[in-house]
């Protein structure tokens, strides 16, 4: 309220103001206006910030969550980290999830295994699986060679695709699929939405995989 009064008060001054005092009432103006909108982009970033948490499952890793998701237990049984929202706005339902599936290198190895992992081809693996049951595949992006993410190696995709429910529905599913290799094993970092649901939720997986960090030992 302060500092509307000022901005009043400043509007006042440079209206009953004479033409040699113009220039110098303008600039306290600019002032004004200048610090004003500092404090509101402050104020903004502030409720950016509460509307995201930083999420842990103890062991493996953290990764930022926006709050309108929930924990869903039920979602997948090996994930480590389980989050979406199911809202139902004016009749449409909306749709977004997020998992983190962890595989430890003892874990691995215990597979006895013929080929080395790295994250390339652990990431074909996870990409052909993902794939599985999906028709019309279009893929929107992938990275060519690992990226690095806060620290350890990944790859991400982005691809949408026809899944059949039943035999009267198939919907339409964009997927994020990020593949990291970590000091302790490799993670999928999966998020999908619907197709027609793609702008309101595309910004949102993309800052939640971006946000993945391994816990170090």
């Amino acid at each position: 309220m302060k500092k509307v009064f000022i901005l009043f008060a400043s509007m006042s001054l440079l209206a009953c103001s004479g033409p040699e005092e113009v220039e110098e009432n303008e600039e306290t103006l600019a002032d004004v206006f200048n610090e004003l909108n500092e404090e509101l982009t402050e104020i903004a970033d502030e409720s950016q910030k509460l509307a995201w948490t930083l999420q842990t499952d103890s062991v493996f890793c953290e990764i930022e969550i926006p709050n309108r998701m929930k924990e869903m237990p039920k979602l997948n049984a090996v994930a480590s980290i389980k989050y979406g929202e199911v809202i139902k706005e004016d009749e449409q339902v909306f749709e977004n999830y997020i998992l983190v599936l962890p595989e430890t290198f003892e874990e691995i190895e215990s597979y006895e295994l013929k080929v080395e992992l790295n994250c390339k081809n652990y990431h074909e693996i996870c990409k052909e699986k993902l794939l599985e049951g999906l028709t019309d595949v279009e893929m929107i992006e992938e990275s060519e060679e690992p990226i690095d993410l806060n620290g350890s190696q990944a790859i991400i995709s982005k691809l949408k695709g026809n899944k059949q429910i039943n035999e009267e529905l198939t919907i339409s599913i964009y997927y994020e699929l990020a593949v990291v290799q970590g000091e302790r094993g490799f993670y999928q970092v999966l998020s999908w939405t619907l197709v027609d649901q793609i702008d309101r939720y595309s910004e949102d997986m993309d800052r939640m995989t971006q946000s993945f960090k391994e816990l170090k030992n």
